[in-house]
């Protein structure tokens, strides 16, 4: 099982456009992802951990997050939510908890100091402060943690199209740290976040893969449909060697069909 849980705050400016693009995508065939978004308007704090409480183990996990990114009271880095915000430190127990056979968390974050006059790496120490917290070394997690000035473009789309620049590369097959290698060679990455951080979990998740060819579908075969009302008139008019000849002419038939 393959479960890519999407998770966009209301505070984040492109949360919506960003789930119907990401929606979409980890879809298709040669994502293979099973897709659960969780409502802008839920409150983050109760709704990843409930979300995430019904995953089977041994899954593959893929949490995305867009919200807004802030210090707490404790000064620790934490999700903003609607009405209760999430330490890193909390969302990394909860993914945890389900015992995934491999696990990426994608935080496309909102932070209103990044790249300041007054504290030009806070955004720097934003992404460090995630990588820490999510602990990888103990937890598997990788982490890729991308931050943004209020209302900047979308990260997602260049997400997306990095994925497919990998995959182009590798014959179908887009791993994570390929993705992330053509993040870093995207220049329009580097003009639209103020910081850029990737660190390896247990395993180098396989985000796309080749899709599987599509079944020989057999509901509609008018050649073959067209011999066997052939072979019932034969029948009835009582000629048995040519009805013979039409069954063969049909097992031909659904034979090349199948073969397609």
């Amino acid at each position: 099982m393959r479960l890519a849980l999407l998770v966009h705050a209301a505070s984040s400016a492109t949360a919506p456009l960003d789930a119907r693009t990401l929606e979409a995508r980890l879809g298709d065939p040669d994502a293979g992802f099973l897709v659960v978004s969780m409502p802008a308007h839920d409150d983050i704090g109760l709704g990843i951990p409930r979300a995430l409480s019904g995953t089977r183990a041994g899954a593959a996990l893929l949490v995305h997050v867009g919200a807004e990114i802030a210090r707490g009271p404790t000064g620790a880095v934490e999700l903003v939510g609607a009405a209760q915000s999430v330490r890193f430190d909390e969302l990394r127990a909860a993914m945890v908890s389900v015992a995934p056979s491999e696990a990426l968390l994608v935080v496309d974050g909102v932070h209103r100091g990044c790249g300041s006059e007054e504290d030009p790496f806070e955004s720097l120490e934003i992404a460090a402060a995630v990588a820490r917290a999510m602990a990888p070394a103990t937890s598997g997690i990788a982490t890729l943690v991308v931050l943004r000035r209020p209302h900047a473009e979308p990260f997602a789309p260049l997400w997306l199209e990095a994925m497919a620049a990998a995959a182009q590369a590798s014959e179908g097959t887009a791993t994570l740290s390929a993705t992330y290698e053509a993040l870093r060679e995207d220049e329009r990455v580097h003009q639209r976040v103020t910081a850029l951080a990737f660190t390896e979990g247990a395993r180098d998740l396989v985000l796309l893969r080749p899709a599987p060819p599509p079944r020989a579908a057999f509901a509609s075969m008018p050649d073959a449909d067209e011999t066997f009302a052939e072979a019932n008139r034969l029948l009835e008019e009582g000629k048995l060697d040519a009805v013979l000849d039409a069954q063969k002419r049909v097992l031909l038939l659904v034979g090349d069909d199948a073969g397609r």
